[in-house]
């Protein structure tokens, strides 16, 4: 077991010029970290195949220009992003906000973050995905609990965000709400809800009125995501939060395009190929299995 307490970056890996470093590979083993600044930091990638991970405290919780998550049960604790995809060390988003299926107006840097599996759980109170590529999401049980103001949401991407498998639940305000890309394989819903507090428990029906699923909320917002690979395209569902019930057609875009703007399709990014699909030929990306050796 590894207990850290730092006043900067919990682990880092800085090394930006020589291509065999930079990067961190975590294989297993519990670490838990309070961290002033990053929880982990790496300059080229940062690559979790298992493990327990336990950022109880952090500025951004994972950073790096690429991330690959195997495996794991991962927590992350932020006061700005959960999850920061950033090319250069600490670099700050000059996002410009564009809600709906899209991304921010620049230009993708050549980086993804990439979970094919494990249990991560993410509360932040600026983004809480934030890639300025692209997001590819194979597997695995992902739970955002995003920011309440309106000046980040959960999702914060400028390439395309593929979502062809796991489960993915996540809420927080709807001032910069996005969504995953329409390149993506497997549906979900989407809603803009009267407010939720802390506390609160939302649960969503099917159409024979069975639980499809259920959360606890840790904060309040107006706006919530769910995709799993049991929602079936174009079927009704059921959402009761706080006390009041919202239908919602799965794959349905509505609740975001009626927020006022209309959102950009996805501009490709790093590992693209036709139509914003994620390039699976680029296994060097997809599993992290193809990294340098380390050092």
């Amino acid at each position: 077991m590894l207990n850290l307490s730092c006043g900067g970056d919990g682990i880092k890996s800085s090394n930006e010029k020589d291509t065999s470093k930079g990067f961190v590979v975590i294989d297993g083993g519990e670490v838990t970290i309070n961290a002033g600044d990053d929880g982990i930091h790496s300059e080229t990638a940062l690559v979790i195949n298992d493990g327990t991970i336990n950022i109880k405290e952090s500025q951004e919780g994972l950073e790096s220009l690429n991330i690959v998550i195997n495996n794991g049960d991962i927590s992350v604790v932020s006061s700005d992003d959960g999850i920061n995809i950033s090319g250069g060390n600490d670099t700050t988003s000059q996002d410009v906000p564009v809600w709906g299926r899209g991304g921010g107006m620049d230009t993708p840097i050549d980086g993804a973050l990439i979970i094919n599996g494990g249990d991560i759980t993410i509360n932040a109170d600026g983004d809480g995905i934030d890639s300025n590529g692209s997001i590819l999401i194979t597997g695995g049980d992902v739970i955002v609990a995003g920011p309440s103001n309106d000046g980040n949401g959960f999702f914060d991407y400028n390439g395309t965000f593929e979502l062809d498998g796991g489960t993915v639940f996540a809420y927080g305000s709807q001032g910069m709400a996005q969504i995953c890309s329409d390149c993506s394989s497997q549906t979900f819903i989407a809603a803009s809800v009267e407010s939720f507090g802390s506390g609160d428990e939302v649960t969503v029906y099917n159409s024979n009125d069975e639980i499809e699923a259920s959360y606890t909320l840790e904060k309040q917002g107006t706006f919530i995501f769910y995709s799993s690979d049991s929602l079936v395209k174009d079927e009704v569902y059921t959402l009761k939060c706080s006390g009041n019930e919202t239908k919602i057609t799965a794959g349905d875009t509505t609740a975001v395009q009626s927020m006022g703007r209309n959102g950009m399709h996805g501009q490709g990014g790093l590992g693209h190929g036709e139509n914003g699909k994620f390039n699976q030929d680029r296994p060097d990306m997809h599993d992290g299995k193809d990294m340098p050796p380390r050092n």
